[in-house]
């Protein structure tokens, strides 16, 4: 669209450099018996009939037992070349032909482009030849550009194109295009995160939204600078292709490839139809990587990443929001290459003030034998904590408090102290360690000091700041007082009788 209606001497043509898809479609068949039989009395090309059932001969619907078509006859069984629609993917690159035409019969001086492609955040200068511009452009006379940029934004970008030249008479005149494109998602990522102790697993699912197929070559999390991370995706497979390697003894590695380039050739039957596939396909495999992913449209794949701390002590690792980012490689099926990377993956953490755990549960444990736990407390605040453990008796049934729970010291900002507890277990079998708490209790009087208190006495406001502050604010819901009770997470543990003899009872 240009911004002014008059005439210009110059014109400006732009297409899109993009490879086509071919589309196949689905085939119409008919049998001897019905009318159409004669008009498509051409019997089915060997080629389609390889072509559409290489893999599975055998069960082809199309092919007797004795290896001849049977009398059925089809249309539109070939692919059929198609250009692709004007839909870019995020990632791609966009490549595109720019041509600048004088059609008038007058000469025109100092002509030069300048190509931006604007995204609903920036304006990214593409061409700019006002350096080299063209003295003289003659009528008849073209100039032709190709730019190419990698697309990094979704959604409606726009290839502004800005023509100046100098008119026989001196006139300095400017026109411009505009070129509006959607740019889509190829690909439609979930995560989901795992909060362990000391580990966390990242579980991502990658679905194809093209409308084509897509090669995965590649999908790295990159983590943070306080992160490891590990890619648990193929591990399975891993293993057990290199046990079926190990037991193959007649395949030489070093000579994979020589192989195929030498005896990959398709072999032929009477009929035209490939006898050695198989053969074909195992080759393929022995220089396919495992970790490239073949996606057909709308289907998806999950991968799965171990992240553990460089340092389990450090702060900086435990209150770390941000974990990483996840880096996608990808191909479409005529090769051209797509690459995202995505934001920054957060966790949520656990925004309560003490960590409560059991922990060095004995593996063997006697009926109305008493055994020992530790009590793990972490204190995951910035202040001191004053706990003090709670009982809470209807949950507990087959393990009880042998005799009375330690006093519990006060727990410095950012620290763990482990306290032994001694339990009782009444029931044998399966039983659940339950009914252990912790209620964090205010701080003493006498911890609070002088200056703390001087700071409440001035925020504290007057009567009448008050009652000027309730009208100016509008009523807000009351704010829930923090926690301060917390359970320990139960814990299943078996426990067996003394004697083996009472079992047998």
């Amino acid at each position: 669209m240009e911004n002014t209606k008059e005439n210009h001497l110059l014109n400006l043509k732009v297409m899109r450099l993009s490879k086509p898809n071919i589309p196949t479609i689905n085939p119409i068949l008919c049998e001897k018996e019905d009318l159409p039989y004669e008009t498509m009395s051409t019997s089915i090309d060997s080629t389609s009939l390889s072509m559409g059932s290489i893999s599975n001969i055998d069960n082809n619907p199309l092919i007797s037992n004795n290896g001849n078509p049977i009398n059925m006859e089809g249309l539109g069984v070939t692919s059929m070349l198609q250009l692709q629609s004007g839909v870019i993917y995020l990632g791609e690159m966009f490549c595109c032909y720019i041509s600048l035409n004088n059609h008038s019969p007058y000469q025109v001086r100092n002509v030069y482009l300048k190509v931006e492609l604007q995204t609903t955040s920036s304006r990214i200068p593409l061409l700019d030849s006002e350096q080299q511009s063209v003295p003289t452009f003659n009528p008849g006379f073209s100039s032709d550009f190709v730019v190419q940029r990698e697309v990094k934004e979704s959604g409606v970008n726009i290839l502004v194109c800005s023509v100046n030249y100098t008119t026989p008479e001196g006139e300095q005149k400017k026109f411009r295009k505009y070129f509006k494109f959607q740019v889509l998602n190829p690909l439609v990522l979930k995560t989901r995160i795992h909060n362990l102790p000391n580990v966390v697993f990242l579980e991502a699912c990658l679905e194809n939204a093209t409308q084509g197929s897509l090669f995965i070559e590649s999908i790295l999390f990159e983590p943070i600078e306080h992160f490891n991370s590990k890619d648990i995706s193929f591990e399975n497979i891993l293993e057990n292709s290199n046990n079926n390697n190990n037991n193959n003894g007649n395949i030489d590695d070093n000579n994979n490839i020589d192989n195929i380039d030498n005896n990959s050739e398709f072999k032929l039957n009477e009929k035209g139809i490939i006898e050695n596939t198989d053969e074909l396909l195992e080759k393929i495999k022995l220089t396919t990587s495992d970790n490239i992913v073949f996606l057909k449209q709308g289907c998806s794949r999950q991968y799965l990443f171990q992240i553990t701390p460089k340092d389990i002590e450090s702060v900086e690792s435990k209150n770390s929001l941000p974990l990483g980012r996840l880096d996608i490689t990808w191909r479409s099926y005529f090769g051209e290459i797509g690459r995202l990377k995505t934001a920054a993956i957060q966790r949520k953490l656990n925004q309560e003030d003490i960590e409560c755990s059991l922990i060095n549960i004995p593996d063997r444990i006697k009926l109305e034998k008493p055994f020992t736990v530790i009590a793990k407390l972490s204190n995951k605040s910035n202040r001191i904590l004053y706990p003090q453990f709670m009982l809470v008796r209807n949950k507990m049934d087959g393990i009880k408090i042998n005799s009375h729970l330690p006093k519990l010291d006060p727990i410095q900002p950012n620290s763990i102290i482990q306290v032994e507890i001694e339990m009782f277990p009444l029931k044998p079998g399966m039983q659940q360690i339950i009914g252990l708490a912790i209620k964090l209790l205010d701080p003493p009087v006498g911890t609070i000091t002088q200056q703390q208190q001087q700071q409440q006495q001035i925020l504290k406001p007057t009567l009448g700041q008050a009652l000027q502050q309730a009208q100016q604010t509008q009523p807000q819901q009351p704010q829930q007082p923090p926690k301060n009770f917390y359970e320990f997470n139960a814990v299943d543990t078996w426990v067996e009788f003394v004697d083996s003899k009472l079992v047998d009872i």
